[in-house]
């Protein structure tokens, strides 16, 4: 499933073009807020996707995105993370680019990042996929994709808007 929703996403690489304000692009992802980044002004809701996609402007024929996913897996958490890896290694026919990174974000929740190449309709992309642990079984899946020549550029951002996942602060109470 993962794999046809990378390769929709990555398909998807010309959209209108329409700035957004910050209050605009706030999501909630299972209960936790995340501000997509500024650089990716173009929301779009897709049919059938429960969260919208965010884009940047077309360059060279790709529009560089990032999409979310929430899942369930019946495993532990290392055993679910090596069957993602695997899924991007043989179903995207992937290279991975870095060893894959745990860290944990500042709300303390357990990220992964993996790093790779692969090809879209004969398009070299490199993506960057972030995997959140939730409390288990649950997971929220972040991935952005870019021309790989330009993925270094996107790096700082996308990582900044992924610190911003974390629990909804508690109703102030009266």
């Amino acid at each position: 499933m993962k794999v046809l929703l990378l390769a929709v996403f990555a398909l998807l690489s010309v959209v209108p073009a329409r700035a957004l304000t910050a209050a605009e692009q706030r999501l909630q992802l299972e209960g936790f807020p995340l501000v997509p980044p500024s650089v990716l002004p173009v929301k779009r809701e897709i049919p059938g996707l429960k969260f919208p996609v965010f884009f940047a402007p077309s360059k060279d024929g790709f529009a560089p995105n990032l999409n979310f996913v929430d899942e369930s897996f019946d495993a532990e958490w290392d055993a679910y993370l090596n069957a993602t890896l695997e899924n991007i290694k043989t179903g995207l026919k992937a290279e991975i680019l870095t060893p894959a990174a745990v860290f944990e974000l500042p709300s303390k929740l357990r990220c992964t990042r993996i790093v790779y190449r692969s090809a879209v309709t004969g398009q070299p992309v490199r993506g960057t996929c972030y995997l959140i642990q939730l409390t288990p079984p649950k997971a929220v899946v972040i991935t952005f994709s870019s021309l790989p020549a330009e993925g270094n550029k996107w790096d700082a951002p996308i990582a900044e808007s992924i610190r911003t996942f974390a629990p909804a602060p508690a109703p102030a109470q009266k």
